[in-house]
């Protein structure tokens, strides 16, 4: 809290990320989750603050709980520990990685492998591979289920973007196209993990640097969304030319829209790409 107002102070808009490595803050994990903007489990630390065996069922929980109610997760240290020292993982590193992909984090992240590694870039290369696989690998639905939002609008817009999901699942959407100035509607797609693709078109390059830890979103500039049909004319030609989609592909284009007293509103279009 105390961050929090002196970023506010000086109007800095930078998201909070907490990092979880003492028993103290697995106690208090709760209250630290309600103020932060995403969490880190940083396994190395909390497996020298606790017992080694008691770490992957912390980071289980931790995940589930940030899953329920839509809050970034990162899951680093020790992914690929070995490759700090050699070319290749060991079997159980790579099992450690696609166990917290399919657990739900939005973020692996490497350490010393690529700080002071023999093969930084290898490394990297080697665990976008094992994410790839395992997501390709993933043949079920996890079912969140999400703690029901404070406030009333909060509540009516994930509603409306988790419909979106929905449908964009039973139609088989290829892409789910958000504009957004201030990254909303993309984080709050992301929380209902769709097999679509989201594409979060803005025209803020600071609001796509936040998009891009978030799950399952790619991020597109465009220097005016203000007119959406002109904007949608623009993203059509980009996401094709960069084989985001292909023509004939199914999309859904949304956009948070205005809130105003006693009124949330959402723009969707469905379409299939010519």
């Amino acid at each position: 809290l105390h961050l929090k107002k002196w970023l506010n102070e000086r109007g800095i808009d930078k998201p909070i990320i907490a990092k979880i490595e003492k028993p103290e803050a697995i106690t208090n994990f709760e209250s630290i989750l309600q103020v932060s903007d995403g969490i880190m489990v940083a396994r190395g630390d909390l497996g020298v603050e606790m017992k080694p065996y008691d770490v992957p069922i912390i980071q289980k929980r931790i995940i589930k709980r940030c899953n329920e109610v839509g809050k970034l997760v990162i899951t680093a240290t020790q992914m690929l520990e070995s490759m700090v020292n050699n070319p290749i993982p060991t079997r159980a590193e790579a099992s450690d990685v696609a166990n917290a992909v399919w657990d739900g984090t939005d973020v692996v992240m490497l350490s010393a492998e690529t700080s002071v590694g023999k093969y930084p870039a290898q490394a990297v290369k080697l665990m976008h591979e094992i994410i790839l696989n395992a997501e390709r690998a993933l043949e079920f639905e996890r079912d969140i289920n999400f703690s029901r939002p404070e406030f009333i609008d909060e509540n009516l817009f994930d509603s409306m973007n988790k419909g979106i999901c929905a449908i964009s699942k039973q139609i088989n959407a290829k892409a789910i196209i958000a504009f957004t100035s201030k990254g909303n509607t993309p984080t709050a797609l992301s929380k209902f993990r769709p097999n679509a693709l989201i594409i979060a078109v803005s025209d803020s390059f600071d609001t796509m640097n936040k998009l891009s830890l978030k799950w399952g979103v790619v991020s597109l500039f465009c220097a005016d969304i203000s007119d959406r049909h002109k904007a949608a004319d623009i993203v059509r030609k980009i996401i094709i030319e960069k084989n985001l989609v292909d023509k004939n592909d199914l999309v859904i284009f949304t956009e948070g829209g205005l809130k105003i007293i006693n009124v949330r509103e959402n723009w969707v279009r469905f379409e299939v790409l010519q």
